[in-house]
């Protein structure tokens, strides 16, 4: 048992390590990679008593050799705390948009770790059957106010990158996306806007995020409404309505993104249920990163 959670703690630390990031205890815990659950008392009693490669200062638990880590960790969290607070004024704007169900910060910023000269990634999900009509008056009003990260921007400090629009009635991530990575990001946004409870939808639809961070979800569905029951709450013929003019401006805007987008299609993934822009891709990057350190340190784990 001791050995087994030495060993996700390690796992855990060289992941973080990745992205230059000293960790805290709670932090460890939350976002401990392991194949089962572990209880708080065997993880504290372990974490304690660590050693090997393992380094703990003022709170902060990093691989030995990289204590310099700390003083550049406090000055980005310092950093992301200025941009969320500016996430938080430019989502007020978006939120206005009726069909934005969600609004969350990911990537560095999430985790209080961005530079000075980093944008900031949104991740929205939207109303059933409008994410394109989502994407493009999010897009107008984010060019509007002059904070939208276009593909071709070479200074992209505090501009907003819409890394990721998923549809509510698709949120349970696909299976070639069920992996760490992803499971990571999942768990690391921050919701600064959520609608109807959909961020704990999105939580427990993705609850296979437990078969690689066990502790790291916290929500459960005592108390939630099934979705039947919302919608027979509505009215019959508003349904109707909306629906079809919603689904007349959805198609005009599908078009007309598409035929922009097909011009500089490079690793998008683009579908009614999810689109994802990524200016290079990042995650075979940071896996081929982590399996890099676990071979370097595989006698220790």
């Amino acid at each position: 048992m001791e050995s087994e959670i030495r060993q996700s703690i390690l796992k855990t630390v060289l992941y973080s390590d990745i992205f230059d990031y000293p960790t805290t205890a709670a932090q460890i815990w939350k976002y401990l990679i392991s194949s089962r659950k572990i209880e708080r008392e065997d993880f504290d009693k372990v974490l304690k008593n660590i050693k090997g490669p393992i380094k703990e200062q003022e709170g902060w638990y990093f691989l030995s050799g990289r204590e310099n880590l700390i003083k550049k960790r406090l000055r980005r969290r310092k950093e992301s705390q200025r941009k969320i607070a500016q996430a938080y004024k430019t989502a007020s704007i978006l939120s206005i948009i009726p069909t934005v169900l969600l609004i969350g910060v990911s990537g560095g910023t999430s985790m209080h770790n961005a530079d000075k000269n980093d944008d900031i990634d949104f991740f929205i999900i939207a109303r059933e059957n409008t994410i394109w009509q989502t994407r493009f008056f999010s897009v107008l009003a984010l060019t509007l106010l002059r904070r939208y990260r276009k593909r071709s921007l070479r200074i992209v400090a505090d501009k907003i990158c819409l890394n990721m629009l998923v549809d509510e009635s698709g949120l349970t991530f696909p299976e070639d996306r069920q992996d760490l990575y992803t499971a990571h990001e999942i768990v690391q946004m921050k919701p600064i806007f959520n609608k109807h409870k959909t961020y704990e939808k999105f939580i427990l639809a993705n609850k296979w995020v437990e078969n690689f961070l066990p502790n790291s979800i916290m929500i459960n569905d005592k108390g939630f409404s099934s979705r039947a029951e919302v919608e027979r709450m509505k009215s019959k013929q508003q349904q109707v309505a909306t629906a079809y003019l919603l689904f007349a401006v959805e198609f005009l805007v599908k078009e007309i993104q598409l035929w922009y987008i097909k011009r500089h299609v490079t690793l998008e993934t683009v579908s009614n249920e999810m689109l994802a822009f990524h200016p290079s891709d990042y995650k075979i990057k940071v896996m081929q990163a982590y399996e890099a350190r676990l071979k370097k340190y595989e006698q220790k784990i």
